[in-house]
């Protein structure tokens, strides 16, 4: 037979649920990332892995990413080189890159044409960022491309880069 449990015993009841709401809220852990640099960057070592997702088919893993000496958004699409921007994260979780790139007009489109998603841990410095390949026109629209990291949706940070022709 079910009994109703004691006052004193109700009280903690309610008490222990108001303490672990925030709590399990608190778990949801927000990130935060700050930009370091943004422009070419060299890599010691890139490999291309396919990836039908991809607008060109393929994507890059590179390591010994250095950032450029002088931050620019204006990218003359020239072959062989990487664009992006360098991040610092404060949080863990997991993260989206977003690459939106120019309509057939160069301007910005809203809608991304390749996502990925990331984990990452606190103080973690990364990038994100493009491969121009031989340089040619297809897969390098000339025009605004925005790169962004989202966490559910929301933006943590994004860049504008202005793709040109020499």
């Amino acid at each position: 037979m079910f009994r109703f449990p004691l006052p004193g015993t109700m009280k903690l009841l309610l008490t222990l649920f108001i303490i672990s709401v925030p709590l399990s809220a608190a778990t949801a852990q927000q990130i935060s990332v700050r930009k370091l640099w943004y422009g070419i960057y060299t890599v010691k070592e890139s490999k291309e892995i396919p990836d039908p997702t991809s607008p060109t088919g393929t994507r890059y893993e590179n390591t010994g990413v250095v950032g450029p000496r002088v931050n620019s958004s204006d990218i003359e699409r020239e072959p062989r080189i990487y664009f992006g921007f360098g991040y610092r994260v404060d949080g863990s979780g997991t993260i989206e890159e977003i690459y939106m790139l120019p309509d057939a007009n160069g301007n910005r489109r809203d809608e991304p044409a390749f996502r990925q998603t990331r984990s990452v841990r606190p103080g973690e410095e990364n990038f994100i960022g493009w491969y121009t390949g031989n340089g040619e026109s297809k897969g390098n629209p000339l025009g605004t491309w925005t790169f962004q990291l989202r966490q559910n949706g929301r933006v943590l940070v994004e860049h504008t880069f202005y793709l040109t022709d020499r």
